[in-house]
């Protein structure tokens, strides 16, 4: 069937491979999609020969081997997407790419493509908006023609072995929404041309080696939504211009580095944000952020009295102040919850007008002034409490015991069925269908 020009079998269990003539006996082919599957084997190396291939779709299936040599010759290609896959080559089929004048996205994430990355790829087509290349083998450094795709809207270079510095050209990247640069081994100080990408959404350089201080130029991205910068060696202080994008909602994260100082006022204009994690630093007081849901500050050097200033995060669920120097607790405000269970009687607890727990499910105890009603009695007979004792004893002993026994039941079975594995047959064996790594993952 010579003239088929679509043709897609995504999304099902097939398997087998892909015939290598696949290119000559449909050359009229212009979408080819092969995604979702159990294939293996290696991509066709004939298929070039369809000359007018535009859009190449075999991710997550188990393809192995190399990259055509020749893919070069598709001169109309726009998409080639082979995520997820058991690719095995370096990056030099890069090089050909760049006679494809249309190619529009990359996406080879999730293989086993190792070597450097060529300065070539800057000489890919103007045209080009996507790449995805994380989780790969790529070392070296990034090359710096790559501020010569300026068209580029998303750029993942993420959990590879890329060293050295992020290249100043960068800042040519005008069109740049999402940069992922994290779990890479990249140094020195963050670059403050990233301030140029003015339409960055979301920004990752998690776990690498940076250190020096938090650019101020990224105050620039006004339209940030993610901004993870964990897991570093930034030191000095927050800056104000930082805290200053509202924009962001989703997370804000500098934890695991070595910052210090206060956190400025204008922490209190990331009004929609939900999650910040600050933790593993060394900053030592706090502002306010309105509608914050989860608030980080583990391990720091906060001293003195919880601020105040927290009394105005109405939404917040979750609270982590541990591992700090944190002291003299004088107002504590948890009313109107589901709160549950006795209400001590040290500390705060013993000044009425420091505290308000009405509007709570189930509170009892506590102060005279709280008007809380008693908590029924633990206390029952001593000989009830020592029965309770012997029986959690005893069972506690029995469930050991039975626990023991099961598992070597277990591994005294497993053994001999590893002697017998020869003479059994499986008649499912046929039913169940294969699985492959990209299905896991």
């Amino acid at each position: 069937m010579s003239g088929i020009s679509f043709f897609s079998v995504s999304n099902n269990q097939l398997r087998g491979s892909i015939p290598p003539y696949i290119g000559d006996t449909l050359p009229s082919l212009r979408v080819l999609g092969f995604h979702s599957n159990l294939f293996t084997g290696v991509i066709p190396p004939f298929l070039s020969n369809a000359s007018g291939l535009q859009y190449i779709y075999f991710y997550f299936n188990s393809f192995h081997g190399p990259m055509p040599i020749n893919l070069g010759r598709l001169k109309a290609l726009r998409v080639i997407s082979l995520i997820s896959n058991e690719l095995q080559d370096d990056f030099s089929f890069i090089t050909p790419l760049t006679n494809c004048s249309r190619l529009e996205v990359i996406s080879l994430a999730l293989n086993f493509l190792e070597g450097l990355l060529p300065d070539s790829i800057g000489n890919l087509s103007n045209s080009v908006s996507s790449i995805s290349m994380s989780s790969n083998t790529m070392y070296g450094t990034i090359p710096p023609g790559i501020g010569n795709l300026f068209n580029l809207s998303y750029l993942d270079l993420s959990n590879n072995s890329l060293g050295g510095r992020v290249p100043s050209c960068i800042r040519a990247l005008h069109n740049l929404h999402e940069l992922y640069l994290s779990g890479n081994m990249l140094t020195r100080e963050i670059p403050s041309s990233i301030g140029n990408l003015t339409l960055l959404n979301h920004f990752y350089l998690a776990f690498n080696n940076f250190y020096g201080k938090i650019p101020q130029s990224l105050g620039n991205c006004r339209q940030l939504i993610e901004l993870e910068l964990s897991n570093n060696n930034l030191s000095g202080s927050i800056l104000g211009e930082v805290l200053g994008l509202f924009t962001i909602s989703i997370i804000f994260s500098l934890a695991h580095n070595q910052l210090s100082g206060s956190l400025p006022s204008q922490v209190g204009s990331l009004i929609n944000l939900d999650e910040i994690d600050l933790s593993y630093n060394k900053l030592i007081s706090i502002s306010k952020c309105l509608v914050l849901g989860r608030l980080n500050l583990a391990f720091n050097s906060f001293h003195g009295e919880i601020p105040l200033a927290l009394s105005t995060l109405r939404g917040l669920q979750e609270l982590d102040v541990s591992h700090n120097n944190l002291s003299d607790l004088e107002y504590l405000n948890p009313s109107s919850n589901k709160l549950e269970g006795e209400v001590p009687k040290q500390g705060v607890f013993l000044n009425a007008s420091a505290m308000s727990v009405f509007e709570n499910r189930n509170l009892c105890g506590g102060i005279v002034e709280l008007n809380l009603p008693s908590c029924k009695s633990n206390t029952s007979k001593p000989l009830w409490t020592n029965k309770v004792r012997v029986i959690a004893i005893v069972t506690a002993v029995l469930s050991c015991f039975i626990l023991c026994l099961c598992l070597f039941i277990f591994w005294y079975r497993r053994k001999k069925l590893k002697k017998n594995t020869s003479l059994i047959e499986f008649p499912f064996k046929q039913k169940i269908s294969m699985v492959s790594y990209g299905e896991l993952l």
